[in-house]
């Protein structure tokens, strides 16, 4: 068996997907665990206790991506504007301190995150994947926070725009925007000063989870430690910000699996809670459009009067959908009304089960079909005829799109989400650590 290289890992708000893979990106072993809701303060202990059947392959740097990095995660990464570039993503990915530790430096033994340590090189990493000790020293910089902590000191605010560095001895200085040390000017990052940035999301107080390093700055070769993949936002064709956090990993997954991406315009599909319709050109992301359709579907499910709620469950609506009839009705129902009047259209869903017409069952197929009908129908007024399309998700997700694209006379690549993701985070891998 092909020896293991990294761990990738897809942590969302509902689930954790870790993938030990090899330098290939050959995916070796998998587990899962919660996702980032249920992981909240302890993010370490739960990457470590997920992670443990992996550990006597030693140290290795973990990637994550997905929600871990949102405020609600373990550390605030940065958004990153359109259009993206993917070795700035590679390079701008968040290194995840111990926020455990305690600023006098005590013993720590904290698998899952590593830190500098104690000794003449001030940038040392530790080992992500099984438990080391070490000791660490605070490194503190002009942007207000403790390096070895990731929490902002009392009263300070990192704005978007500060880049932050250390130098090779420890010491913090401090770049404007556009001086030496920034992105784009002066010094690159990865030669002399390696270079920290602040979060860019809106609003962001956690300055101090948000300072990305790369593979490259660590200093230590491919490096160990954990590393969270930045996000992507751009203001849409509406002319409103819009983010994502995720789906950067499977779009540049999507583009290793699939060549014919890379070139050309296309619109890329992620259904979901919040699916995006991304604008595709020559493999890098010009803009995209979120549609919360998934969100919309689970509210109205569970929350109102349109579907009986002994039908609720956990997961949301079955596999066997699609087979339905009420589901092609809905998409049917959604390509009549161009002009509006989903509003009304909704009422069908209680009114069809107060007839005796429908169960529970078509009641939810028809609302999905309904809700997939609308979003398809946005969506290809903002993508244009001229680019292609390729849809991204779980089996369950692209199907019911392939089937209401197929309504229109429509066709388009699937590739598999988890798949994607993995091979987006392997790319990333390799970004990260070229030229070292």
């Amino acid at each position: 068996m092909a020896a293991a290289a990294f761990v990738a890992g897809d942590w969302g708000s509902s689930h954790l997907r870790l993938s030990l893979c090899s330098a290939q990106g050959q995916v070796l072993a998998e587990a899962k665990g919660p996702g980032a809701v249920a992981s909240a303060g302890r993010f370490a202990d739960v990457l470590a206790e997920v992670s443990s059947p992996w550990s006597h392959h030693g140290p290795l740097p973990v990637l994550l991506c997905g929600m871990v990095g949102s405020q609600l995660g373990w550390a605030e990464a940065p958004y990153l504007p359109c259009p993206a570039d993917w070795e700035q993503l590679a390079h701008s990915m968040l290194w995840v301190p111990d926020a455990r530790c305690d600023a006098d430096g005590p013993e720590q033994r904290d698998p899952g995150v590593f830190t500098r340590a104690s000794g003449t090189a001030a940038l040392d990493a530790i080992g992500a994947i099984g438990t080391r000790s070490f000791r660490t020293r605070t490194i503190s910089t002009a942007s207000g926070f403790a390096r070895n902590t990731g929490m902002p000191s009392t009263g300070t605010r990192t704005t978007a725009g500060t880049f932050t560095g250390l130098s090779r001895s420890g010491s913090a200085t401090t770049a404007a925007p556009g001086s030496a040390g920034t992105p784009g000017a002066g010094t690159p990052p990865g030669a002399g000063t390696p270079t920290l940035r602040a979060s860019t999301e809106p609003g962001s107080t956690g300055a101090g989870n948000a300072a990305t390093h790369s593979f490259r700055d660590a200093g230590t070769g491919a490096g160990t430690g954990t590393r969270i993949v930045p996000g992507l936002r751009c203001i849409n064709p509406a002319g409103v910000p819009d983010f994502l956090r995720g789906e950067e990993s499977q779009i540049l997954g999507a583009l290793q699996l699939h060549a014919e991406l890379r070139h050309g315009a296309h619109t890329l599909v992620l259904p979901g809670t919040h699916s995006k319709w991304v604008s595709l050109i020559d493999g890098r992301v010009q803009h995209f459009r979120t549609m919360v359709t998934g969100e919309l579907f689970s509210l109205l499910r569970r929350s109102s009067t349109l579907i009986g709620q002994d039908s609720v469950d956990a997961d949301g609506a079955s596999e066997d959908e699609v087979s339905i009839a009420a589901f092609p009705l809905g998409l049917e129902r959604a390509a009549e009304l161009a002009t509006g009047g989903l509003v009304s259209r909704l009422f069908e869903c209680r009114a069809r089960r107060l007839a005796g017409q429908w169960n529970n069952a078509d009641a939810e197929a028809f609302l999905s079909g309904l809700l997939i009908g609308h979003e398809i129908a946005d969506g290809l007024a903002l993508a244009g005829h001229e680019a292609s399309l390729c849809l991204i998700g779980t089996p369950v997700l692209t199907t019911r799109y392939a089937v209401a694209l197929s309504k229109r006379g429509l066709a388009a690549t699937v590739v598999d989400g988890n798949a994607a993701a993995v091979a987006g985070l392997s790319r990333l891998y390799h970004l990260a650590n070229e030229g070292l």
